[in-house]
C-alpha cells in the first residue's frame, strides 16, 4: 500500500460559490469538478470541496495559506465574498502577520505573511 494523494476537505453548501471563492481569492486551479466533489490545487496541495446539506456554524478548519502580501490577500478574500474574522495582527514570536478568514461557506482558515 502507498498513499497516492493527500488532500484537505472542506464541507460546502454551494459548490459553485465555494469553488469560485477559492479560485478568485487565492488563485487555486480547479483540477476536478462534480456536484458533490471538487478538487482545487496549488502545486502538490489539494483541497477537496465536499457538498453538505445542513448549515454548520463558522468553524476553524486548520487550513492555512502563506502569502507574500497579507493586506492584498485580505482584500482578495473580501472581494471574492469571504470575510476577515480577525486581524491582520502581528505575532512577532512566530515571525508572522496573520489574519483569520472565513470563506463563503463559513469555513475559517488562516492567511499568514512572514515578517522580518
Amino acid at each position: 500500500m502507498r498513499v497516492t494523494k493527500v488532500y484537505f476537505m472542506l464541507w460546502v453548501a454551494d459548490m459553485d460559490r465555494a469553488s469560485t471563492f477559492y479560485k478568485q481569492a487565492l488563485s487555486l486551479d480547479e483540477a476536478y469538478r462534480s456536484p458533490d466533489w471538487t478538487e482545487l490545487r496549488f502545486g502538490d496541495a489539494t483541497i477537496g470541496l465536499h457538498s453538505r446539506t445542513s448549515q454548520m456554524p463558522h468553524q476553524h478548519t486548520g487550513l492555512g495559506f502563506e502569502v507574500d502580501d497579507l493586506d492584498v490577500a485580505c482584500q482578495a478574500v473580501t472581494a471574492a465574498g469571504g470575510e476577515i474574522v480577525a486581524g491582520p495582527a502581528e505575532r512577532a514570536d512566530e515571525g508572522i502577520r496573520v489574519a483569520d478568514c472565513a470563506d463563503t461557506e463559513g469555513n475559517r482558515f488562516s492567511l499568514a505573511q512572514p515578517i522580518g
